[in-house]
């Protein structure tokens, strides 16, 4: 608990203090005299304490005895504020790591970040685990100190570890982060790691959590040419598990990005409650950029100040990369492809009625603006209900970002926002995939839907001209009778399908028959069509 006040000064229930508490997850007992625990650039000496097996110790300053009340305590005269700082090392009488973190507010995933209520790590068998195992604590009284976490978990740490962002901080230096706490000695061994076209000269630990890596390299990187960093299939995070087999990634210097080479790709200015705003950029040059030279800037603001970009990350070509103050909400709210692909930067505001995006860079003192873009709400499509938490997307790259034909309302289909992966109104260049001589078409022609795993159900796919469709699915039997509706005034993006299970509107299984798909499709600009196909429903003899 870093910050145990809410607003007006009071507690949920707990003393009025900050703690850390520690939980000894081992079958036998230690002994933590002369463990140290690091806050901070600050440092606390434990004393002598026999620490139980499956047991929880709360740690705080002298003078907060009631947390006496809630179970073993140790207090230390010289323990420090929390808020000051967000990284802990828990260290034994040797000065090995037993545990690290350096958490973030966003950790919270809620706005319990405000003050009143601790942060608790979800299970305690996923040491290696960050951001992803650390969540706001659901106790009503603000936290659990000396007792099971609220959102205590037993989940183990299977998952392999990966790779999660490499990024040049010199031209022969390269800072290698990982989704995870690593093995020490793996990440120090410049022999289970090769760059093509180069060599390693050294390997520096820089997170206390040993999840960064420094590399220095033996010759510089160029602007123009990407080399490849590949980490051996031996590396292993803190409990062992080997790393991602997909274990390469690309390095270069980047280049200076002049305008249309990163571009205004998707926008959500009206949030559904509890989600959050996203910016998603995407790299229409063929260089490599770094986002952390780009500003944002709403200039229909009054006062409208810029604010830098912090993420360190290479945006390579046709890369998408989504900004958010807030990438659980996103996460929580959308399906998201790419996780290494969605960043926390803070954000200017942008009302829900209307706005401005501006992206640019500084070079010598002058501003190189790369993209603009002036947001309504009026360019959702008229059909949607509700445009809460439905994002304007980006139709066509070669179509300037201030044509306002060029947007359109993400599809319900695709969740209503695609963020870190290709629209779902993108209008595809023919060159990258085959026209459709009909809108519809569906695969296969003839299904049996009974769970073997063969034909068990129908995939209506489409392909359109253009964004803004809706459209309406219905199967009749041979009859002319309505058997069920798979759509009914769906927003629909360029391309996307369908599926039909092969059974009836009460879910019971279609009879073995021939059966017509109507479908059905508009757009409020007077577009429109019709198609009826035929399915055959087999079975078993």
């Amino acid at each position: 608990m870093e910050d145990p006040n809410v607003s007006g000064g009071n507690t949920f229930g707990l003393p009025d203090a900050d703690y850390i508490e520690l939980y000894n997850r081992s079958d036998h007992p230690i002994e933590l005299e002369n463990f140290s625990l690091e806050v901070g650039t600050k440092a606390i000496l434990f004393p002598a304490y026999t620490f139980p097996p499956n047991a929880y110790l709360i740690v705080s300053k002298t003078g907060n005895e009631e947390f006496q009340n809630y179970g073993a305590t140790l207090l230390i005269a010289t323990f420090p504020s929390l808020t000051s700082t967000k990284s802990v090392i828990l260290k034994d009488m040797f000065g090995v790591v037993i545990d690290a973190l350096t958490y973030e507010q966003d950790w919270y995933r809620s706005n319990r970040a405000n003050g009143g209520y601790s942060l608790e790590r979800i299970s305690p068998f996923q040491p290696c685990e960050a951001s992803n195992n650390w969540i706001a604590t659901a106790a009503l009284i603000g936290g659990t100190p000396g007792q099971e976490n609220s959102v205590f978990s037993m989940e183990v740490d299977t998952d392999a570890p990966s790779i999660r962002n490499v990024y040049p901080i010199a031209s022969n230096q390269v800072r290698v982060t990982f989704s995870e706490a690593m093995q020490e000695l793996d990440i120090l061994n410049k022999d289970l790691f090769t760059i093509t076209g180069n060599t390693i000269e050294s390997i520096e630990l820089t997170k206390n959590d040993f999840s960064e890596i420094l590399l220095t390299l033996n010759q510089a990187l160029a602007p123009t040419i990407v080399q490849e960093l590949k980490l051996s299939t031996t590396v292993r995070n803190c409990v062992g598990n080997a790393i991602d087999t997909n274990n390469l990634a690309p390095l270069a210097l980047p280049s200076r990005a002049i305008t249309g080479d990163i571009l205004i790709n998707e926008v959500l200015f009206n949030p559904a409650t509890g989600g959050s705003d996203f910016i998603e950029l995407y790299n229409h040059s063929d260089k490599v950029i770094d986002l952390n030279t780009l500003v944002v800037i709403n200039q229909q603001q009054d006062n409208p100040v810029g604010i830098p970009v912090i993420v360190e990350k290479l945006v390579f070509p046709q890369e998408y990369v989504v900004l958010t103050e807030s990438p659980s909400a996103i996460i929580n709210h959308y399906t998201v492809s790419n996780l290494k692909n969605i960043f926390q930067q803070d954000l200017p505001t942008l009302t829900n009625q209307a706005g401005n995006i501006t992206i640019f860079t500084n070079d010598f003192a002058a501003t190189n603006i790369l993209d603009e873009f002036d947001y309504s709400e009026d360019m959702h499509t008229s059909l949607l209900d509700d445009e809460d938490g439905v994002s304007l997307e980006r139709l066509r790259f070669d179509v300037p970002s201030q044509d306002a034909a060029n947007w359109q309302s993400a599809a319900a289909t695709a969740g209503y926002a695609t963020p870190t992966q290709r629209n779902s109104q993108a209008i595809i260049p023919i060159d990258e995939g085959r026209v459709e001589e009909q809108a519809f078409t569906l695969s296969p022609t003839t299904i049996s839907p009974d769970g073997d795993g063969f034909a068990d159900f129908l995939q209506i796919n489409y392909a359109l001209d253009q964004a803004g469709y809706t459209a309406s699915i219905h199967i009749y039997d041979a009859a002319g009778r309505l058997l069920k509706k798979v759509a009914q005034n769906v927003s629909l993006g360029t391309r996307g399908s369908f599926t039909w299970d092969g059974t009836t509107a009460d879910e019971n299984k279609a009879p073995i028959g021939i059966y017509v798909v109507w479908m059905e499709y508009f757009s409020v600009s007077g577009g429109k069509g019709q198609q009826k196909e035929v399915v055959v429903v087999a079975g078993k003899n």
